[in-house]
């Protein structure tokens, strides 16, 4: 028998970008497979003046777009 593998877990970051559509839009930028990296993501952006929010997901699914 095949052993049945946990559900990975990936962290996607979104940027906000205030220029984009009407009001603004938190598009998405990368993906991390672990919090510690999409954190130090954010926090690198954040240093940048720039918004960022991590959005967990399931591996097997798609990013969205935007946030």
């Amino acid at each position: 028998g095949g052993s049945i593998m946990p559900t990975t877990i990936m962290y996607d970051v979104y940027q906000y970008i205030p220029s984009y559509g009407r009001h603004g839009e938190n598009l998405f930028v990368a993906s991390y497979r672990n919090k510690a990296d999409a954190m130090d993501r954010k926090e690198r952006d954040y240093n940048r003046n720039i918004t960022s929010h991590v959005q967990e997901r399931l591996a097997n699914t798609d990013p969205k777009k935007t946030l």
